[in-house]
C-alpha cells in the first residue's frame, strides 16, 4: 500500500482547460447565483443545489446557509450519491463558510469510496488539488463497503481545513470493509488535514480511525477525535488506523478504540515513515496502551492545558472546563459547543448537543433508521 510522497500542488486556474478535456462535465447550468469562479463562487442555498456540485466538479462553491438533507430524494433508498469518482473526481473548492450540512444519509453497503464526496483530487501526472474548508457535517448516517468518510471516501493532493463531523459511519464489518474514518476513509498523495475534529462512531472490518481510516502520504495537524473506532478484524486508531509516510502532529484522541490486533490511541497500525509528534490520548477512554505513537495520559491530564506543550493556545486551541467535557477544543468551533449550564440534555459538561445523543446510540444500530 506504499505511495510516493508527492508535494506538488498546481494552482486550480492553470489546469481548468486541461481538466475540461480530461474530465467531461454534464452540460447543466447551476441553478443559483454566482459564476463558479474563485472570486464569484456558486452560492448553495438548497439541498438540490448542493447536489449540483456533481455537474461541475472543477468549480468554486460556497454555502450560503445551513443545508438539511433530510428531504426527498436524499433521505430514502440509497440516499445521497457521493460527488466525484476515481475516474471523474471533484477537483474544485467547497467553502462551508461556517455553515452546517445536516442529516447526510447514505446506505450503499456494496459501494466503495463513500461520503459527501466519493473521490477528491486527481493524480494522472497532473496532481490537481481540491480544497474543502469551514464545513460542519451534523447527524451523518453513512453505510458503505470500504473507504468511507463523511467528507470523502478518498482524497489526494488537496486540503481539508477547519471541518467537523458528528455522526455514525460504517463499512462492511464482516469481510473486506477496510478504511473507514470520521472525515476521510483513505487519504493519499500529500493530502493535508488541519484543524478538524470528529465525534460519534465508526465501524468496519479493518482500518477504523477517528479521523482517517487509512493514510498513505498525508499530514494531520491540530485536530482531535472523540469517535468510537471499532474494527472487527484488525487495525483501529484514535486518529488514524493505518499509516504509511504520514505525519500526525498536535492531535489528541478521547474516544473508545478497539480491534483484535493492531490498535492504538493515535495510530493503530504504524508503518514505514509514520510519526506522531506532540500527540496525546486519554488512555482510560481509548482503552489503549502505549505503542510508541502518541503519549497516553490520564483523563484529568487530558483536561489540563500544561499537558499540551508546544500547542498554540493563542490562536488555534482553547480549553475550558465547561466546554467539550473539559478537553481542548479548536477556537474556530467554539460556537458549536454549549455551556454546561445551558444544556437541556442533562449532560454534566458542555459538548455538542447532537454529540451527546450519538453516544447513546448502540454501535450495532448504525443505519437502522427507518425511512
Amino acid at each position: 500500500m506504499g505511495y510516493e510522497n508527492r508535494r506538488c500542488f498546481l494552482p486550480l486556474a492553470l489546469v481548468v482547460l486541461l481538466s475540461l478535456i480530461l474530465f467531461p462535465l454534464k452540460a447543466s447550468a447551476f441553478s443559483g447565483s454566482g459564476s463558479g469562479s474563485e472570486l464569484d463562487p456558486y452560492i448553495i442555498m438548497t439541498a438540490d443545489q448542493l447536489d449540483e456540485m456533481r455537474d461541475s466538479r472543477i468549480s468554486y462553491y460556497r454555502l450560503g446557509t445551513d443545508i438539511d438533507l433530510d428531504v426527498f430524494p436524499y433521505n430514502e433508498g440509497p440516499g445521497w450519491e457521493p460527488v466525484g469518482t476515481e475516474e471523474f473526481p471533484f477537483i474544485g473548492e467547497l467553502d462551508g463558510a461556517g455553515h452546517t450540512i445536516s442529516n447526510l444519509y447514505i446506505d450503499r453497503p456494496s459501494q466503495s469510496c463513500v461520503g459527501l464526496f466519493g473521490f477528491l483530487g486527481e493524480d494522472r501526472g497532473m496532481k490537481v488539488p481540491f480544497f474543502v474548508r469551514d464545513l460542519v457535517l451534523l447527524d451523518v448516517n453513512i453505510q458503505g463497503h470500504d473507504y468511507v468518510g463523511a467528507i470523502a471516501g478518498v482524497s489526494q493532493f488537496g486540503v481539508i481545513e477547519r471541518c467537523a463531523v458528528v455522526g455514525n459511519l460504517a463499512g462492511d464489518d464482516d469481510d473486506g470493509g477496510d478504511g473507514v474514518g470520521g472525515l476521510v476513509g483513505w487519504i493519499m498523495g500529500s493530502t493535508e488535514m488541519k484543524e478538524c475534529f470528529s465525534a460519534g462512531s465508526v465501524l468496519c472490518y479493518a482500518e477504523a480511525g477517528g479521523l482517517v481510516g487509512e493514510s498513505s502520504s498525508g499530514t494531520i495537524t491540530d485536530s482531535f477525535s472523540r469517535m468510537e473506532a471499532v474494527a472487527t478484524s484488525a487495525q483501529a486508531g484514535g486518529i488514524v488506523a493505518w499509516a504509511f509516510d504520514t505525519l500526525v502532529e498536535r492531535c489528541y484522541a478521547a474516544g473508545p478504540v478497539s480491534a483484535p490486533s493492531e490498535s492504538g490511541g493515535i495510530i493503530g497500525a504504524p508503518r514505514e515513515f509514520a510519526s506522531a509528534i506532540d500527540c496525546h490520548y486519554d488512555e482510560t477512554v481509548t482503552g489503549q496502551d502505549d505503542n510508541g505513537y502518541g503519549t497516553p495520559q490520564s483523563t484529568s491530564a487530558m483536561k489540563t492545558q500544561s499537558t499540551f506543550a508546544n500547542w498554540d493556545f493563542g490562536s488555534v486551541w482553547a480549553i475550558d472546563s465547561g466546554l467539550n467535557d473539559g478537553y481542548p477544543y479548536l477556537q474556530w468551533a467554539e460556537n458549536l459547543f454549549e455551556e454546561a449550564g445551558d444544556s437541556s440534555s442533562g449532560c454534566s459538561a458542555g459538548i455538542l448537543n447532537p454529540l451527546f445523543l450519538l453516544f447513546l446510540v448502540p454501535l450495532g444500530l448504525l443505519l437502522k433508521k427507518s425511512r
